[in-house]
């Protein structure tokens, strides 16, 4: 699941549905980089996930993370793309709006709403035993409840 900027080149999407993509695809750097924000959801893995009843989510905002992957980040663009002619600070400016704007939440939101429409309730999101500082920002709206709520019951 990706969030693109709203100034994006829609020539650059491609035509292949999400659905045909293996989700090992979806996270991968290269697709990021296009990317405000993404998500992965699996299985969480524990002995008393009966079922793969319970997932967990994998969402990466741009600017949510600490300085030295920007710099990193910037560095193997500038090593990788002979046309990039932004400075660094110019990249790090590039998505400094996007921090904090709720994108993790909302693609939680959306992944908590599918699954409880197609399996009926019986799969539900979970709390990560090992989360980021943001991430146990964004779960602690939910602090008490030992899953995130879909649309029912938020």
């Amino acid at each position: 699941m990706n969030i693109l900027s709203p100034n994006h080149p829609v020539e650059d999407i491609g035509d292949e549905p999400d659905g045909g993509i293996d989700p090992k695809f979806l996270t991968s750097d290269e697709d990021y980089e296009h990317s405000i924000a993404n998500a992965y959801f699996g299985p969480q893995q524990s002995d008393d996930n009966f079922a793969n009843m319970k997932m967990i989510g994998m969402p990466r905002v741009k600017e949510a993370g600490p300085i030295g992957n920007k710099i990193r980040a910037y560095r193997e663009k500038v090593q990788d793309d002979p046309d990039f002619d932004m400075s660094l600070e110019e990249y790090l400016n590039e998505f400094k709006n996007y921090k904090h704007q709720g994108h993790g939440t909302a693609m939680y939101d959306m992944a908590a709403d599918i699954l409880d429409r197609e399996t009926r309730g019986a799969h539900v999101i979970v709390r990560d035993d090992s989360q980021t500082e943001n991430a146990q920002r964004m779960w602690a709206k939910h602090e008490g409840r030992g899953r995130w709520p879909h649309r029912g019951q938020r």
